[in-house]
């Protein structure tokens, strides 16, 4: 049926957070975000939290819940890409205002590659085409 159809579509939809750390401008200043599994909560009174599909949180490298690019590039990227070899099309959205970490988390940098870079370098490293042939 048409809403079957529907329902198969909307639940391939992925919303993901992810907390930046400071920018050299914010040191010193209180991180009013929290997060936990999924949730992540904004403190206020009252706090409010919110459920997404992933939540990320990669302010502090020290913490033992740092997500690394590699953490999102394995929840986000690999299932974009394993999509696209079965002929699927794929979009991905950032967004947030500027310097909210967008360009950080989509394309990284040279020591960091955010998920664009890695999914190409999969793409054309040939590993992907030669383990997507075997199945």
């Amino acid at each position: 049926s048409h809403s079957g159809c529907y329902w198969r579509m909307a639940t391939n939809v992925k919303v993901a957070v992810r907390v930046r750390p400071f920018l050299p401008r914010e040191n010193g200043e209180e991180c009013v975000i929290s997060m936990q599994d999924q949730t992540t909560t904004v403190k206020g009174n009252p706090a409010k939290s919110f459920t997404f599909d992933h939540s990320y949180w990669s302010h502090d490298a020290a913490d033992t819940n740092y997500a690394t690019q590699e953490i999102v590039h394995r929840d986000l990227g690999e299932p974009i890409l394993e999509s696209a070899l079965q002929g699927y099309n794929n979009c991905l959205v950032a967004y947030g205002q500027t310097g909210s970490g967008k360009s950080h988390s989509v394309l990284g940098y040279d020591e960091e590659p955010g998920i664009i870079p890695r999914i190409l370098g999969s793409l054309f490293s040939g590993r992907v085409q030669k383990e997507h042939v075997a199945h």
